[in-house]
């Protein structure tokens, strides 16, 4: 028997009836280093209701300082597809966003982030 250990529990969220670990979010946009830095946020609507999120997902993540602006567009596509094909989900949106746009964690990174009134 094999035990493969995601994540925290109280770090997962169900979106879309899909079980989503942000550590596992972390892996994935770190692979795609250098193209991005490994700083992102997954950004909700509003705070998850014991551990369910409703309504419209959105990832923001800082690209590399080397990614030229004509391949944004198909660095967005290969995040989507690999989270996709990782965890059965993908955010609504995608943004990437210039380095140095979020803040590095002293301690434990926040990775959710709630938009109020947006």
């Amino acid at each position: 028997i094999r035990v493969t250990v995601t994540g925290r529990y109280d770090d997962m969220m169900k979106i879309k009836g899909v079980k989503v670990w942000p550590s596992t979010i972390k892996d994935i946009i770190a692979s795609f280093a250098p193209r991005v830095t490994s700083q992102f946020k997954i950004v909700l609507k509003q705070a998850p209701l014991q551990f369910r999120v409703e309504g419209p997902t959105k990832l923001r993540v800082e690209y590399g300082p080397d990614v030229k602006p004509e391949e944004l567009g198909s660095l967005k596509r290969e995040i989507r597809e690999k989270i996709r094909a990782t965890t059965l989900w993908a955010p609504e949106t995608i943004e990437l966003v210039p380095p140095g746009s979020i803040p590095p964690a002293e301690f434990k990174a926040k990775y959710i982030e709630v938009e109020e009134g947006s």
